[in-house]
């Protein structure tokens, strides 16, 4: 990931921990910490257009706390497909969530 890239190239902080986004139920269960685990996928539908799109986008400060720039993260290119593609009129957009749950 670009934005990634970049910001380790400019000091990541040590302490900050960037988690992999296919993290399974494994490490739950491998811990021994849980009599009981499960993961539950739930579903939620909302509407929105381009514009809701982009703020959501734009809402993990991440890469703002490193001086990283819309350019070099392309976040200029989806802003452009994003109006293209979405355009202004809300739209469906279905989320799924996966919970893992841990039971001690």
């Amino acid at each position: 990931m670009r934005l990634v890239a970049l910001v380790k190239a400019r000091g990541l902080p040590q302490h900050l921990k960037i988690w992999p986004n296919n993290k399974s139920l494994a490490p739950l269960r491998e811990s021994a910490h849980f009599r009981f685990t499960h993961e539950v996928l739930l579903h939620h539908i909302e509407q929105g257009d381009a514009a809701r799109y982009l703020e959501m986008m734009q809402s993990n400060a991440f890469s703002y706390q490193f001086s990283v720039t819309d350019e070099e993260i392309g976040f200029d290119r989806l802003r452009q497909a994003a109006l293209q593609y979405i355009g202004s009129e809300p739209i469906p957009w279905y989320f799924s969530y996966r919970v893992r749950i841990g039971i001690k």
